[in-house]
C-alpha cells in the first residue's frame, strides 16, 4: 500500500502543471477527447500525448525535462487529464484546494 502511494505521488509531482495562461485556440479546437461539464468546471479526458498538448495550449509550463500528465487552469475552469484515476484525483485536488501546492 505504501509503495503504491509513493508511486502515485511521484507521478503527480513529475507530471502535473498548473495552467495559468490563455489557450492559443478556443477550447472547442483543443480536440483533446470527451469533455464533461461539472457545474462550471470543464473536464477534458484525453490520451497522454493529447493531454500534454492541451495543457500546453492552456499555458502549462512544466519543469524542464518533465512531461505533463495533467493540468488545471483556474482562469478557464478547465481540468485536463488522461484516463488515469490517480492523475484525475490529483488535478481535482487543485480544483478543491486552490491554495494547495506540490510539496
Amino acid at each position: 500500500m505504501r509503495s503504491s502511494l509513493l508511486v502515485a505521488t511521484s507521478i503527480f509531482l513529475a507530471g502535473c502543471a498548473t495552467a495559468p495562461g490563455t489557450p492559443a485556440r478556443g477550447f472547442e479546437e483543443l480536440g483533446a477527447g470527451p469533455a464533461f461539464k461539472l457545474g462550471g468546471l470543464t473536464v477534458l479526458v484525453a490520451a497522454p500525448a493529447e493531454v500534454e498538448w492541451a495543457c500546453r495550449e492552456l499555458g502549462a509550463k512544466p519543469p524542464p525535462g518533465r512531461r505533463v500528465l495533467g493540468c488545471y487552469s483556474a482562469i478557464h475552469q478547465t481540468l485536463v487529464t488522461s484516463e488515469n484515476f490517480w492523475i484525475l484525483l490529483h488535478e481535482f485536488k487543485h480544483v478543491l484546494e486552490p491554495t494547495w501546492r506540490h510539496e
